[in-house]
């Protein structure tokens, strides 16, 4: 048997280290184009399916290399079904790695008490606490939680005495969040669609005018839907509400929860996201948020938006106060999403706010993380406000002083004056400014 020469040996090793670079190179490539094709299409299986094509191309090419520089002549043929194979490994090993779903909580969700079924396409939950009583007012309350997606499990503090005052007293799950429908399109996510399903619910009770509360981003969408129907309102009441426009501070100087957090929580949140898989929906997300939501389903987002509150929950109350703020029904990822990045592109409310004559109750807890300018633009665009300081209060207002925040809304709505005095200045008092904690 004759001896392979030096140069014969050295030139096969060469091409198989060309080749071995090269089937890397190709499986890189395929990852690339999967990620770049969400940039045309929003289905998953065509992003994989550019992939493969992709790989099988690029290896293909890379074996034709390899026998030119080998000189072993090689049928197209087998060469076609080694880069097929090698193709279709490589979107194995890729749906082995991000393709499964993650291991969902079989945490038990509270029912709601019923649902409307609007015009507008939204099925929502809602509870409903009737007016107690004779004194029936005419307006009913309606509490619009925060987020956006972050919907609770009943009714909120001072529902009960607002009922025992005459109100009609109404909570519901935002669509998108808790136990309310989800949309197929997460562009459908916007802050008009939640404008639109109040107004429709409006309609459905049969209310001629209603007293929004808002909380957080609940006081942004009472703001929005007054700024849109304002003869539909009777009265507003916010807390801890987030910027009435958002365009007016593109450096996140309205305040940031996670401007607050401690390394600890730093790294439970990096280690929420550090799978190969939710890292794809990151980038898929940056690219198309359609094509993301057909890969990374509500379910599995849902769960991992909750984890996430769970470890910044703290940071949302007073120091000295600790309660489990984070609700058994399911927070929604993609109304959060969708929603908040909606807000950086919708039109100024606030010259139709100016014009709005019912009465307005702002309150801000001592330890909000909201900026200041936040909340005292509140204050200072509704003609006919009063704003009011919580002491030994964050950003969950409600949860930190229950008996507070029920005494200053229940007076403010049935007396017309808050249980506080008003705060007419400039400036925080100290201890208020966001940034002491």
């Amino acid at each position: 048997m004759a001896s392979r020469s030096p140069e014969s040996l050295g030139r096969r090793i060469t091409s198989l280290i060309v080749v071995t670079v090269a089937l890397v190179l190709t499986a890189l490539a395929g990852a690339a184009v999967f990620f770049a094709s969400a940039a045309l299409f929003d289905s998953v299986p065509m992003l994989t399916l550019c992939a493969i094509i992709t790989v099988i191309v690029c290896s293909y090419g890379a074996g034709r290399l390899w026998a030119r520089m080998a000189r072993k002549p090689v049928p197209a043929l087998n060469l076609l079904a080694c880069a097929t194979i090698f193709g279709l490994v490589c979107a194995a090993t890729g749906y082995a790695l991000v393709g499964r779903a993650a291991h969902q909580d079989d945490r038990a969700v509270v029912s709601a008490s019923s649902y409307w079924d609007l015009p507008t396409g939204s099925n929502i939950a809602y509870r409903h606490l009737p007016a107690a009583g004779s004194a029936t007012r005419s307006m009913p309350v309606i509490f619009l939680h925060g987020g956006p997606g972050t919907a609770g499990d009943g009714l909120p503090p001072s529902s009960a005495e607002l009922a025992a005052a005459g109100y009609d007293v109404y909570s519901y799950d935002q669509v998108g969040s808790g136990r309310s429908s989800r949309l197929s399109q997460v562009e459908d996510y916007t802050v008009d669609r939640q404008v639109r399903d109040l107004e429709a619910i409006r309609e459905v009770i049969a209310a001629d005018r209603i007293v929004v509360m808002g909380q957080s981003w609940g006081g942004i969408l009472a703001a929005r839907y007054a700024a849109a129907h304002p003869d539909r309102v009777a009265g507003i009441v916010v807390s801890s509400p987030g910027a009435l426009w958002a365009p007016e501070y593109p450096d996140g100087s309205d305040g940031n929860i996670r401007a607050h957090e401690t390394p600890a929580m730093t790294a439970q949140l990096e280690e929420t996201g550090s799978s190969p898989r939710v890292f794809t929906a990151s980038v898929l997300q940056a690219i198309n948020p359609v094509a993301a939501h057909s890969f990374w389903t509500d379910n599995e987002a849902d769960e991992m938006f909750r984890r996430q509150l769970e470890i910044l929950a703290p940071l949302a109350q007073a120091p000295d106060r600790r309660a489990d703020l984070v609700p058994a029904s399911p927070p929604g990822y993609w109304v959060n999403q969708m929603t908040g990045a909606d807000l950086a592109s919708v039109d100024d409310p606030r010259p139709a706010l100016r014009n709005l004559r019912v009465p307005v109750l702002v309150m801000r807890g001592q330890y909000d993380y909201k900026s200041w300018p936040v909340t005292r633009e509140y204050r200072d665009t509704f003609p006919n406000s009063t704003m009011v300081l919580i002491p030994d209060a964050g950003h969950a207002i409600a949860a930190d002083r229950p008996e507070l925040y029920t005494a200053t809304v229940v007076a403010f709505l049935t007396d017309g004056r808050p249980a506080l005095p008003r705060y007419e200045e400039a400036e925080p008092p100290p201890g208020f400014a966001n940034a002491s904690r």
